[in-house]
């Protein structure tokens, strides 16, 4: 019968209100720790994608820079980038520039307006002498 009110007294502590209080707060400590130790590997694997994104285009980058200065090793490729940046011809070659006619109108009008009033100005100046 001892042993039974032993037990019995062992159960009536582990299940007070005191018991079970703690415990629940350790429940409580133990599932917030949980919960920002999960927030931050979210964290951690948004930036990882961030930076295998910023990776995989610094390295298509790098490829393209590759080719362009492959290219341009080569006397053909050479040739094209002068061409393109300085708009340059070789001898005997000739330059042809097109321009749309709404700018081809615009501009001889600005020019035959010029013209005109430097014109204007020169005959002024003779008369107002």
């Amino acid at each position: 019968m001892r042993e039974f009110r032993e037990q019995r007294k062992i159960k009536k502590i582990i299940y007070s209100k005191v018991i079970v209080l703690i415990l629940l707060v350790v429940l409580v400590i133990a599932a917030n720790s949980t919960w920002k130790v999960y927030q931050k590997e979210r964290e951690s694997a948004d930036k990882l994608s961030e930076i295998q994104k910023k990776y995989n285009d610094i390295k298509n980058r790098e490829k393209d820079l590759a080719n362009i200065v492959s290219r341009l090793k080569t006397d053909q490729g050479k040739e094209e980038e002068i061409r393109n940046k300085f708009q340059v011809a070789k001898d005997g070659e000739e330059v042809i520039i097109l321009v749309d006619k709404s700018m081809a109108s615009d501009s001889s009008q600005t020019i035959h307006q010029n013209f005109f009033s430097k014109m204007w100005q020169k005959v002024k100046g003779v008369f107002s002498r």
